[in-house]
Parts: C-alpha cells; structure tokens; sequence
C-alpha cells in the first residue's frame, strides 16, 4: 500500500519536559493544518490554514472523456476540557486517462496542561494519580494510509487506551495531539474510491482509587488548560513546510 502522506513533523513538541508555573497565562496554544488535494495532476493545497483551527481542500479535474477525478477533504482541531484533532478525506478516480488523485491532511494542537489548586488541601500533595484516556480512532478503505498521536511531556502514545501518569501539582507540562490521513485508490486493484480518517482526542480525569492521601482530589484541585490558540510561532511553522505529502 503507498502511503504518500508520512509526514516528518509529527512529533515537532514546542516544549518538552514541565516548567514550573503557578498559571498556565504565559502557555499559550496553538494549531497546524496542512491539506493537499490532488486530482488530474493539479494540486490544491491548503498551507496557507497552518495557523488556523480548520481548513478544507476540494478539487476536481474533468478529462475529455467526461470522467471526473476528485480529492476533497478536511482538517478541524478543537481545544477544551476534550482537545481533539480530525482528519478526513478522499480521492476518486474517474476517467481511463487518469493516472490517479490523492487527498492528504495533517493537524496538529501543542498545549499545556497543569493541575491548579481551588483550595488549600488537608495536606501537601507532591504527586497524583490522573488517567488519561486516549480514545483514538480511523480507518482508510480503498488505499491510503493514517496515524494519531497523543504526546504528553515528551511520551508518545500512539494506541488508544487508557494511560496512567502522576502529575505534580502546579506544573505546566507539555503536550500536544496530532493526527494524518491519506487516501488514494490503488488503481492497480481496480479500486477507483479511497476514503480515510484519523481523530485523537484524550481525555484527562484523576484516578480517585489509587490516591492515598485521604480527600477527593476533585475537591481541592482542577486540569487546567492553555487559555486560548494563537498562530504558530515561525519556526514550527519552518518545520510544517518541510513535511511533504508526496
């Protein structure tokens, strides 16, 4: 199977490791998105929405036999108590003069996650548990390729599931979610329709059962995130430009 979308960014991380702060205001987010679309030999490409939250490319290419090649597709990320990236897609072929389409779309948000406390607690805290249940999801049928990464301080995690971490409280650490597809029907196969998606999309909740200290850590402490998204700073957007669909 080709897979023409394997991009080198995907574990581009702004910062790894945790910083120690008291506020998540100087951390701020941000997103990526690149998509291509290629039917007939002519490329749209969506570059330009690197520092947006969404982009879409569509294209189409009529040959003189009245056959249409398409490649259309999306690229949404979204922040919040669920930081999600989608990517969807597909590619047709419809002409004896074709020699193949191609749609490819990657996303990507880098955050930062802390524990603040709401109130004093019983007694100091340096350590608690927190589950993070990473419920990635995709598919490609008809040829094509995809893959979805949740990152936390530097730790891939590329199988959904549910992952065990002990934060301290108070710290800003680094993540970021990311998500690829590509879809391009294996004409060698006779399939003349590919179609692909890749979401990542965790979740972060403590884990109660396996705290020892006594009190409900929901009670005295909370997750919170980046306060908003910004475009991305010129470097990692240098590094965007180097990925290549093909």
């Amino acid at each position: 199977m080709t897979k023409r979308a394997l991009l080198t960014g995907l574990v581009v991380l702004l910062c790894c490791g945790s910083l120690r702060a008291g506020t998540l205001t100087a951390y701020l987010a941000s997103s990526s998105v690149q998509l291509y679309c290629d039917a007939g030999g002519e490329q749209a490409v969506a570059l330009a929405a690197r520092s947006a939250l969404s982009a879409s490319c569509d294209n189409s290419y009529v040959y003189g036999d009245g056959g249409v090649d398409m490649a259309v597709g999306t690229v949404n990320t979204t922040f919040g108590i669920v930081p999600s990236v989608d990517v969807s897609g597909a590619a047709s072929v419809g002409s004896t003069e074709s020699s193949g389409s191609y749609f490819g779309g990657f996303g990507v948000v880098y955050y930062y996650l802390a524990l603040t406390q709401v109130t004093k607690p019983p007694h100091t805290v340096t350590q608690i548990p927190v589950y993070m249940s990473y419920l990635s999801e995709g598919y490609v049928e008809g040829g094509g390729g995809g893959q979805a990464e949740a990152n936390f301080n530097g730790t891939p995690y590329l199988a959904a599931g549910t992952y065990k971490l002990w934060l301290a409280p108070s710290v800003a650490y680094g993540a970021f979610i990311a998500a690829w597809c590509s879809a391009q029907p294996e004409l060698s196969w006779s399939i003349y329709y590919a179609e692909c998606q890749e979401v990542a999309d965790p979740r972060f909740q403590f884990d109660q059962a396996d705290f020892t200290g006594g009190f409900n850590l929901a009670d005295y402490y909370s997750f919170e995130y980046s306060p908003n998204l910004t475009p991305e700073p010129v470097l990692v957007q240098r590094e965007m430009e180097s990925c290549r669909f093909r």
